[in-house]
């Protein structure tokens, strides 16, 4: 494989792959103006910290850049719109190679690949920056109220055993595909988002660094606590997998009636949400089956990430 690129080259390939060929090729791309909220988010995925080139297809590292970004325009409620891609690449990966793939990903996700930059790194890092806009106020981790009711959008917990599986040595094929899918190729979950924002969720948040830890920051910026009923499990994932495994990208959401929204959902065909408790007043009070529940999960930057409080 020939891994000597120019920039220049890169470029064209992405316009050569991607759907927004129009937008790239300039030092800046235009979006046509909207009337409705717009929203950012950006998130990097760094060889050794999020994944592991010597394990991860290419194309998985490139579909997972893309969808933790959507999956952040989920839980605000958005329609994504674009996306720009920061690389650094070392030698020894072909940055063409990885630029199309992120191209190609974020063309079936939606949010086509309008620019970015491009560098030679010691580490293969992408950063990419999604861009969407919501119908009205964008949904956040505020807001949530005693009395609301706490949904998941899915069992949780298969990413987390996917990746056990794998680097105890189980080659990413032999996976049960509910894990290769959930670890590989997540799915962010957009239109659940879009249809919680518009039946009135009052808060969300998507289940990235872990279950528990997640649902913590929310009812920290909201000021509440939360009784949790039980906890939806993956099948082949565990308890410990479901609280603090993270990278599930479901969406935890907070509101007064889940009975519409739920209605909804199966009428567009997606999965039904699933009710796992409720917000109390009491910000104290945060619990699984009446038993205190601590967060756990991925802290960034710490050096012993899986944590508890």
């Amino acid at each position: 494989m020939d891994t000597n690129w120019r920039e220049d080259e890169v470029i064209e390939a992405v316009i050569g792959a991607g759907s927004a060929s129009l937008a790239i090729g300039d030092d800046t791309a235009t979006i046509a103006p909207s009337s409705k909220s717009r929203v950012w988010c950006s998130d990097l995925v760094v060889d050794g910290v999020h994944v592991e080139v010597d394990r991860w297809p290419l194309a998985a590292i490139a579909h997972k850049a893309v969808a933790v970004n959507l999956s952040d325009l989920a839980a605000a409620g958005a329609t994504p719109e674009a996306t720009l891609l920061a690389l650094a690449c070392p030698p020894a990966i072909d940055a063409r190679a990885i630029a199309v793939a992120v191209a190609e990903a974020a063309d079936r996700l939606g949010a086509p690949l309008v620019g970015g930059d491009t560098t030679r790194g010691a580490t293969l890092t992408l950063c990419v920056t999604a861009l969407g806009q919501v119908d009205g106020t964008p949904l956040t981790r505020r807001g949530a109220r005693s009395g609301d009711h706490l949904l998941v959008t899915g069992p949780l917990g298969a990413a987390s055993a996917g990746l056990r599986r794998v680097l105890a040595g189980e080659a990413p094929e032999a996976l049960p595909r509910h894990l290769h899918d959930a670890l590989f190729a997540p799915q962010p979950r957009l239109a659940h988002g879009q249809l919680a924002a518009s039946y009135g969720a009052s808060a969300a948040i998507d289940v990235s660094d872990g279950f528990s830890l997640d649902l913590h920051r929310l009812a920290d910026r909201s000021g509440v606590g939360f009784e949790l009923d039980h906890v939806p499990i993956a099948p082949d994932a565990t308890l410990a997998d479901a609280l603090g495994g993270g990278e599930d990208y479901e969406l935890v959401i907070a509101i007064h009636d889940p009975s519409a929204l739920i209605d909804a959902c199966r009428a567009a065909g997606l999965r039904e949400p699933i009710v796992v408790g409720r917000i109390v007043a009491d910000a104290r009070q945060r619990t699984l089956g009446g038993e205190p529940l601590a967060p756990r999960g991925w802290i960034h930057g710490a050096s012993s990430p899986d944590i508890t409080r």
